[in-house]
């Protein structure tokens, strides 16, 4: 009752003081408000105006010098075939885009061709695969043979002829199957190669780089640099099939970089990989863009000339325009458009402001992203980013009241000492009452617990002498009895007082020690035999083991005695009905080390941090089981911390603890 009473006359004096701080305190910002809201609101629309003529200025002269140029390139080539346009201007490296999508005037995907091989029937080369595959190859280049002959599809011919070699190199024809695979890599025109045909036609590049590696042969490298290079070479023009469907280009140049890197020739052709990783990156960011866009229909929402972010997962930003009867999405890394936007944050920012930009989906772009503060200006940073936000921070919050006049200073500042010195004052206040609180309910705390701790004993002795004086007892045997259990409550008491003295004056920091060098196991036996007595029960069993040979120990033999039986104490008072208690000593690395250890009610580790508290006890209602006050354990940590010794605690509840003093 007493400490809820305590927190209630707190919390009270809380409220009062947060009254008296808070009432006054408002009234005052409000006074202050008003005296400064005309000039803040004039010093903040001339840094609007300021900061919103630059951000048009630096952002759209950005979007002047890149875009706009990028726009015109491309109206030139606006005559020419899709693949052509992808080729210039959707391949890195240089300040391209990193990627393209080009529809046509029935808004189809005109470029990339996705991949067109599953779109055709090849049943009529199910029957020779299936010979193939069982090992009949004379009979499966047969009827490949006869199906080549017969097709009027270039397609289905090259794919049978691919075929053939294929069971030409499974019977150990291999020269014969390199021939083959050779001409049906390279035709003879390759502007005419439709998609279907070009996918075809990758295949069989690939499997002929396969045949080159096996043989080892010189033309390997050859082949690889013709395909991957995409150029001129031995006065051979190469086309790359440009027009052909984006998965299978993929597929057949990153097979073609890894038998490269493979056999040894990547130093070689590093320019001609480095070209292929680029055209493999473009097709790639192409294919993932036209998952989301399909067709120039889903792409009437987004305005002609304007950049978007595709989607919040992607790291790709599109830029969508038309060119006559030819919609095109162009695609930007998350990079590139990094640099682009940081260039016009770079070129507005100054020493009072910091900018932020924001993508279509309201992710953070560009600029100073550690910005906790609200901005003070959001706009538009032009024409092409309709969707995207730049948002214009203060660096210091203060920049608005340093415009305004000298007037408005003073009174901010003012202001601001006043309200200082009303938290300041209920601060100490509450601070001062708070420990005055905490002081008495500490004081009551003690009285209680040395008022219950001295009237248990006290009490049991006056009816045991009253019984004595009475009679009432059968013999001599039951008298003495009696006498001893008035001799234990005694020593008790004398416990409890002499704790209460040395508690006493180590608050008055009285307490001195002589330190001697003393025999760590006389200590022990001193301790042991303080003990021995109450601990001969026939249901305790203690165990006292000292080391030979233990070197000396500079200590106040008294204090470290007193230091033991308080441990043992404790160790005899928290354990169970069948107690084991055992007294160690031996010796340590850094010195000579004290343990005693219990089979009792052990301790959670949250306890074992306040055990040495003074007052603390794991159990602190009046109706616990063991008597005590508190103070004993605070006792034996001030004497240690005096000699420079130090105790450690191992303790599991049900399992026992164990306390370590090394001195």
């Amino acid at each position: 009752m007493d400490i809820i009473s305590s927190r209630n006359q707190l919390r009270s004096v809380i409220l009062l003081l947060a009254t008296a701080v808070i009432l006054p305190t408002v009234c005052l910002l409000w006074f202050m408000t008003q005296a400064v809201k005309n000039e803040r609101l004039a010093v903040r629309q001339k840094l609007i105006d300021v900061y919103t003529k630059k951000a048009e200025y630096f952002f759209g002269e950005v979007q002047d010098l890149y875009f706009n140029l990028k726009i015109d390139n491309l109206y030139s080539f606006t005559s020419q075939e899709p693949y052509l346009i992808f080729d210039v201007f959707a391949i890195p490296p240089g300040d391209q885009f990193a990627g393209m999508l080009l529809f046509n005037a029935n808004d189809n995907l005109a470029y990339p061709v996705l991949d067109v091989l599953a779109t055709h029937d090849y049943g009529q080369l199910t029957e020779p695969f299936q010979k193939e595959l069982a090992g009949d190859l004379e009979e499966a280049i047969e009827q490949y043979k006869r199906i080549a002959e017969e097709s009027g599809s270039g397609t289905v011919h090259h794919k049978a002829s691919l075929s053939i070699a294929r069971c030409l190199y499974a019977i150990d024809n291999k020269q014969a199957a390199i021939e083959l695979a050779h001409r049906l890599s390279y035709p003879a025109n390759p502007e005419a190669v439709g998609p279907e045909l070009a996918a075809v036609v990758m295949h069989s590049r690939v499997f002929l780089a396969g045949l080159y590696e096996e043989m080892k042969n010189e033309s390997l490298h050859y082949h690889i640099r013709r395909i991957l290079g995409n150029t001129h070479y031995n006065n051979e023009k190469e086309s790359g099939f440009l027009n052909g469907p984006a998965e299978t280009t993929i597929w057949q140049l990153d097979k073609l970089i890894n038998i490269a890197v493979q056999t040894g020739l990547s130093d070689k052709l590093q320019r001609q990989i480095i070209s292929a990783k680029n055209r493999i990156e473009a097709y790639q960011n192409a294919i993932w863009a036209a998952s989301i866009y399909p067709d120039a229909k889903a792409l009437n929402i987004w305005p002609d000339q304007t950049i978007r972010k595709l989607s919040p997962e992607s790291d790709l930003y599109g830029l969508k325009f038309k060119f006559g009867d030819k919609t095109i999405l162009g695609l930007s890394s998350a990079d590139r458009m990094l640099k682009i936007l940081n260039a016009g944050v770079s070129d507005m920012q100054d020493d009072t402001i910091s900018v932020q930009v924001f993508n279509n989906f309201g992710q953070f772009v560009a600029g100073d992203s550690n910005l906790a503060n609200q901005p003070f200006l959001v706009l538009s940073p032009g024409t092409f980013f309709p969707d995207f936000r730049v948002a214009v921070h203060f660096k210091d919050d203060s920049v608005l009241e340093n415009a305004a006049s000298k007037q408005t200073t003073i009174y901010t500042w003012t202001g601001v000492l006043v309200v200082l010195l009303i938290l300041a004052s209920g601060a100490i206040a509450a601070q001062v009452i708070g420990r005055q609180i905490k002081l008495n309910r500490l004081k009551n705390d003690f009285v209680t617990t040395v008022t219950h701790e001295l009237k248990t004993p006290l009490a049991s002795m006056r009816v045991l002498v009253d019984t004595l004086l009475d009679g009432n007892y059968n013999d001599q045997q039951q008298a003495t009895e009696y006498l001893q259990l008035i001799s234990k409550e005694n020593r008790r008491l004398t416990g409890l007082i002499d704790n209460f003295l040395s508690f006493s004056r180590m608050e008055r920091n009285k307490q001195a020690f002589e330190l001697d060098p003393v025999s760590p196991a006389d200590i022990a036996t001193c301790a042991s035999d303080a003990v021995r007595t109450k601990f001969n029960d026939k249901n305790c069993k203690f165990t006292v083991n000292i080391d030979d040979n233990l070197p000396p120990v500079m200590a106040d033999e008294d204090a470290m005695v007193t230091v033991l039986v308080n441990l043992l104490d404790n160790a005899y008072k928290y354990s169970h009905e069948n107690k084991r208690i055992e007294l160690k000593v031996f010796a340590a690395e850094t010195g000579v080390c004290f343990s005693v250890k219990d089979s009792g009610m052990g301790m959670t580790s949250r306890q074992t941090k306040k055990i040495f508290n003074r007052f603390y006890q794991a159990d602190s209602s009046l109706s616990r089981k063991t008597e005590g006050t508190g103070l004993g354990l605070s006792i034996v940590k001030f004497i240690l911390d005096a000699h420079n010794a130090t105790i450690t605690v191992e303790s599991q509840p049900e399992k026992g603890s164990t306390f370590t003093v090394r001195l």
